[in-house]
């Protein structure tokens, strides 16, 4: 009789975690930053208060990737605290902890790779439904993220920035490097919202996007400590994200 009910209870959990429809589904994609490179395979930025940014390598990691129902919506982004600590215990960044509107495969993505070019996060398998945002969390790499580079070491890291930086009234060239471990939450909204159903839509596409116009403006580049500039640097690439839906 135990045997008999542990195999039921499997069973139920089983089908639980899959989607109601299992011919929906959504790719999640994130798209290399929106603006073109230099020859030299750098990104210039220029900033509203003058500086002149020179990006020569560059990274993020995603952590965790949800599209939970429009009615869901305000309670999942009301959650803030719990989905911080999610990814404060070791356990949420292990592959395959994830579900049909939440993929936790975490990923390190160059953000030097070419404009237009997409890394695929992965396929989530949701119900039919409304959906009105993606709920999108930076977070520190672990040893099995896909995606780890060669040349800076990513484990237990969710944003490395490299480069320079020039004042508009200076003649020198300054050095900078940004290594940060915070995790960054951020909403993204979907509109207009995806719907998915059997009958109609069952399939779907969603990249995110990163704008790099914004990630050095009101800094004053010369006087921040570090600390405060890749607080801020983190703040303003959490507050470029988009999302489209093809």
């Amino acid at each position: 009789m135990y045997r008999f009910l542990a195999i039921l209870t499997a069973g139920l959990v089983a089908s639980c975690a899959a989607s109601d429809d299992p011919g929906l589904r959504i790719d999640i994609a994130t798209a290399s930053p929106s603006s073109p490179l230099q020859p030299g395979g750098t990104r210039i930025i220029e900033t509203n208060l003058g500086y002149r940014v020179e990006l020569t390598r560059g990274y993020l990691a995603t952590g965790l990737v949800e599209l939970p129902p429009c009615q869901h919506h305000s309670a999942a982004t009301g959650g803030l605290g719990d989905r911080l600590l999610d990814l404060l215990v070791p356990r949420a960044f292990a592959h395959g902890d994830g579900s049909p509107v939440k993929l936790a495969i975490p990923l390190v993505e160059s953000l030097l790779a070419p404009q237009g070019s997409a890394a695929e996060i992965g396929t989530l398998e949701p119900p039919p439904g409304l959906y009105c945002a993606v709920l999108y969390t930076a977070a520190a790499a672990d040893d099995d993220a896909l995606g780890l580079p060669d040349d800076v070491d990513m484990v237990g890291t969710t944003l490395f920035l490299a480069g320079t930086f020039q004042a508009h009234d200076a003649t020198e060239v300054m050095s900078f490097e940004i290594i940060s471990s915070r995790a960054l939450p951020a909403t993204i909204s979907l509109n207009p919202p995806l719907e998915l159903s059997a009958s109609g839509r069952h399939s779907a596409r969603v990249t995110i996007h990163k704008d790099p116009t914004h990630w050095f403006d009101d800094l004053d580049l010369r006087s921040m400590s570090p600390n405060d500039f890749a607080e801020a640097v983190v703040s303003n690439i959490g507050a470029s994200l988009t999302a489209t839906v093809e």
